[in-house]
């Protein structure tokens, strides 16, 4: 079991992370766009499996994976905080879903890569209002699921790193 371990890198882990988020977002980008709704049970599975590798990671990088934990607990406070702030001042136009998303984003991206998700993800959603607007199949007071474009920024902020 040593020898297992011995080989697994602080690359593995960050792939193994970027797995995880990328799945956990594509089931609640789908379940927001169909129901409207980011299900507390995939948050709840997705934040132990966050554990499990972080347990996996200080057993086998030690302190590559302490720096890795400061840079998941930066990101999930920038992106949960930012999402908090915003559900307060929105009340009831963004949801406590969303809020624990965001930060379950950060978590698993790291401070480095969650605002440039996030940024991604609003202005891609900000785009596609305007045009349905334009296009009368929205009206300014219809909301918006935010899981399916903040999997794409998602996507788009780990697709950065690999380039």
């Amino acid at each position: 079991m040593r020898a297992f371990l011995d080989l697994i890198t602080i690359n593995y882990i960050q792939t193994a992370m970027a797995i995880v988020i990328t799945v956990v977002m594509a089931i609640l980008a789908y379940t927001d766009y169909r129901d409207r709704r980011i299900p507390n049970r995939v948050l709840g599975i997705a934040g132990f499996m966050w554990l499990l590798i972080m347990v996996i990671a200080l057993l086998t990088c030690g302190n590559e994976a302490r720096g890795l934990m400061v840079k998941c607990a930066g990101g999930a406070l920038i992106a949960g905080g930012a999402f908090l702030l915003c559900y307060i001042i929105v009340r009831g136009k963004l949801g406590a879903g969303d809020v624990k998303m965001a930060a379950l984003m950060g978590l698993y991206l790291g401070s480095d890569l969650v605002a440039g998700a996030l940024i991604a993800g609003i202005i891609i959603s900000a785009v596609y209002s305007v045009i349905m607007i334009l296009a009368k199949r929205l009206t300014v007071k219809d909301g918006l699921p935010m899981a399916p474009f903040l999997f794409l920024g998602t996507i788009i902020a780990l697709l950065y790193t690999i380039v």
